[in-house]
């Protein structure tokens, strides 16, 4: 480069003034040309090219905007905006049981303004007594909704109520929610939320809830994924002295589109001692 300027200079030297200017720029133009190579031959990605003064020194130029410099900088960007509905998810999906129990659920999840998130389900399902009745007819049903919002890093105040038919169990409560946000988690394609609830509307009781979700994109062309929750209900049942524990754990194989084949395995405390395990398979459609 060096070489090149001496040469440029002799040579501009014998150059009238019109020439010179032209000499000029073009010298200008072949060393960002050379830099430019040699910051590709070093593997080096080109600084930031600020914009062209305006020409009119009563218009100052406008730096260059920077981009943020850290994920929480990110994801407080994508997040400034929180007057605004964000876009409902919803799945639906339908299971045998082997408990000789058919169950229809529709579950769905909405972002709402002001930092608010919406959950919620509900299942409709045959008697598991029988009953005399055919398990494709639906007789009873549960549904439990949340709301929840952060408040403090990835910890948030929740409300919930659930109801089951045929069952005097309305049950509201109040408690604490924690989303972990931690890289780990997003490496391993791994989704974790905590519950407590130690609030309860008909004044005993309390339960502790996690709930977790899995994809497994190197397996299967990534079409495998797992998922489940774990229920621990606290001062329980009619003396309200019992500890009962649910747990489902659903494993997944997209088939086409949103459409997938499950297995889920089941586990209800709150049930007879014959119907407590039970294993289900279906199909599972995501809108």
């Amino acid at each position: 480069m060096v070489i090149l300027l001496r040469v440029l200079n002799t040579s501009l030297q014998s150059e009238e003034p019109g020439d010179l200017q032209k000499e000029l720029e073009a010298a200008r133009t072949r060393i960002r040309e050379l830099e430019a190579e040699n910051r590709a031959l070093r593997g080096e990605s080109a600084p930031p090219t600020a914009p062209e003064p305006s020409g009119d020194p009563a218009i100052p130029a406008t730096p260059a905007s920077e981009p943020p410099h850290s994920l929480g900088d990110r994801l407080d960007q994508k997040s400034s905006d929180t007057k605004t509905f964000g876009k409902p998810r919803i799945r639906m999906e339908y299971q045998f049981d082997s408990r000789n129990v058919n169950n229809l659920n529709i579950d769905g999840t909405a972002p709402l303004p002001y930092g608010f998130n919406l959950w919620g389900f509900v299942d409709f399902y045959s008697a598991f007594d029988g009953g005399g009745r055919s398990r494709f007819e639906e007789s009873d049903f549960f549904y439990e909704i949340d709301l929840k919002r952060k408040v403090w890093k990835d910890v948030g105040v929740i409300l919930e109520v659930n109801d089951q038919q045929g069952v005097a169990n309305t049950v509201g409560r109040a408690g604490v929610s924690y989303d972990p946000t931690w890289l780990i988690l997003n490496e391993h394609d791994l989704f974790l939320t905590f519950k407590a609830f130690p609030v309860e509307s008909n004044g005993h009781g309390y339960q502790l809830s996690v709930a977790w979700d899995k994809r497994f994109p190197d397996w299967l062309g990534g079409r495998f994924s797992t998922g489940g929750w774990f229920d621990a209900n606290f001062d329980g049942g009619p003396g309200h002295d019992q500890i009962n524990l649910l747990s489902e754990v659903q494993f997944r194989y997209r088939l086409v589109g949103g459409l997938h084949a499950l297995t889920e395995l089941k586990y209800n405390e709150l049930l007879a001692d014959d119907d407590e395990w039970g294993v289900g398979v279906g199909v599972q459609y995501r809108f």
